[in-house]
């Protein structure tokens, strides 16, 4: 992981909208191979082809990894959507999820390595920060991970903050 992974870039991202399809689960859940949802959602995602079915993309190259809808915080449920980008005028399909992501104050972790094993350690990047972060407080409105096809090795993970 590179050293920005544990030295987040503070950044506002103005609001956009994302269509994609949607679980719900917990970090408790993912923590065990046999209850984790969110990597089979990955891989439905990708063995469907379901980024051909969302209209109106405004880039087919970058795809989100969002989570939202937090029960309370890192220990309660949350919903996890794979989703892209869409102009006005994107709807979802049946059985997907259109979410607008509101203006906020993020936090960007970025790691750099093969997928999975990037996204766990970016991630184990984040908890720490805000374990030792006394300024800084997660928002839990809206996260995401933010991976560009065009950068298969890179990953961002933006976190709301208050």
């Amino acid at each position: 992981m590179s050293d920005s992974g544990a030295h987040p870039r503070a950044e506002v991202c103005d609001e956009f909208t994302v269509v994609g399809t949607e679980i719900r689960t917990t970090n408790e859940a993912e923590s065990a191979p046999t209850t984790a949802r969110i990597g089979a959602h990955w891989r439905r995602f990708y063995e469907s082809a379901l980024v051909d079915r969302i209209p109106n993309r405004t880039n087919a190259a970058v795809l989100y990894g969002v989570y939202t809808g937090y029960e309370s915080d890192h220990q309660g449920a949350y919903s996890h959507l794979i989703a892209c980008e869409v102009s006005n005028g994107g709807s979802a399909q049946p059985a997907m999820t259109t979410l607008t992501i509101p203006k906020a104050k993020y936090l960007v972790f970025t790691g750099n390595g093969e997928l999975p094993g990037v996204v766990v350690q970016t991630w184990g990047a984040v908890w720490q920060y805000f374990e030792r972060e006394t300024r800084e407080r997660r928002a839990y409105t809206v996260d995401f991970e933010r991976y560009d096809q065009r950068e298969p090795s890179r990953i961002e993970i933006y976190i709301a903050v208050k």
